[in-house]
């Protein structure tokens, strides 16, 4: 597949040339952007562009138009969806500083990422009549993919990912046999689509691929960034004084209905701690977004039905990564609206 990639990186050079001469957008950019359809691809996250913004806020403008609308006369709430993105970069850039991202499970659920992502978006587009996820590839083509060599080495792989992250929050997680059939199903046939996707990269547009490696990084941050701040990158091991938990309960209203246990507390108070330490993160490994986007005017008319989740609080999951539904889902982590 990496030489296909290069191949289509080839053919979309007068593309790249022709798309910055008609945008004024960075040809060089676009062309790495190419990169993201090729196996064990992992993100740069020291920068999200002006262009990459622009594309967030008007996929968030199709799914829910009530808030990019309402982020018009709100700079310090644009504000704060840019530092929420900012944060993420600035964790996942320090997992892949320290060397955590090369981390067997962590490795194998970014290239995870990047195929799911990939395979779920491209079917969208190619074949929108698909229904459910992967129908547009057949059942032939599913089985035959699962009788390749390599195939039950990587899916073993791609299972015992999705067990180490879920037993991170439920230690007694089990995959049940059924589940486990299921999800090599789904494991196949986004492979299959992840394939053609990048064989149809040279019929894509410049904002497509961009988007696709926008939506990449993204994903792929907010992985690194749960597992970063949930402490499972940097170990902290200093002890928590019955005092500072009576304290912290007192100051978060952690009590009645709301209170948690003392484990539950140790783990926000050193989730705190990681918070306070990514201004100067991002500040030390230069990491760069925009100051500030502009709103684009989105008619009324505009079906204001959303079709999937575009505000992920911390802790949530993503419903639109089909392979994670028969595993439970990795959870991710993310501030941002959008």
């Amino acid at each position: 597949m990496k030489a296909l990639v290069l191949t289509c990186i080839a053919v979309l050079g007068l593309a790249a040339v022709m798309f910055t001469k008609a945008t004024g957008h960075d040809a060089g950019r676009y062309i790495a952007s190419t990169e993201v359809f090729g196996e064990s691809y992992v993100a740069d996250f020291h920068t999200l562009t002006k262009e990459e913004v622009d594309l967030l806020i008007l996929d968030a403008a199709k799914t829910n138009p009530d808030m990019v609308r309402s982020l018009a006369n709100e700079p310090a709430r644009r504000k704060e969806q840019l530092d929420g993105i900012k944060k993420l970069l600035t964790y996942a850039n320090q997992c892949v500083r320290s060397g955590f991202a090369t981390t067997p499970y962590v490795k194998t659920e970014l290239e995870n990422i990047r195929v799911e992502i990939i395979s779920t978006e491209f079917e969208k587009r190619k074949f929108p009549t698909a229904k459910p996820f992967g129908s547009s590839v057949t059942d032939t083509e599913a089985a035959e993919y699962k009788k390749r060599s390599g195939f039950k080495t990587a899916f073993d792989a791609f299972v015992d990912a999705k067990v180490t992250i879920l037993k991170q929050e439920t230690p007694d997680v089990q995959i049940t046999d059924e589940e486990r059939s299921q999800a090599a199903d789904v494991y196949a046939r986004t492979r299959i689509l992840a394939a053609k996707a990048a064989a149809d990269v040279p019929k894509m547009s410049p904002g497509d691929v961009l988007k696709f490696a926008t939506e990449v990084k993204l994903q792929q941050a907010q992985f690194l960034s749960g597992q970063y701040v949930n402490g499972h990158v940097v170990k902290d091991e200093t002890p928590i004084a019955d005092a500072d938990l009576a304290a912290y309960r007192k100051s978060h209203g952690l009590t009645g209905e709301l209170a948690e246990s003392d484990d539950e507390v140790r783990r926000d108070i050193r989730r705190d701690r990681v918070e306070a330490t990514w201004p100067q993160l991002a500040k030390d490994a230069g990491i760069q977004v925009p100051d500030d986007f502009a709103v684009p005017a989105i008619p009324l008319a505009v079906n204001i039905n959303a079709n999937r989740a575009v505000n992920r609080p911390a802790g949530s999951t993503n419903a639109n990564r089909p392979a994670n539904r028969a595993l439970n889902r990795a959870l991710r982590n993310t501030n941002s609206e959008f």
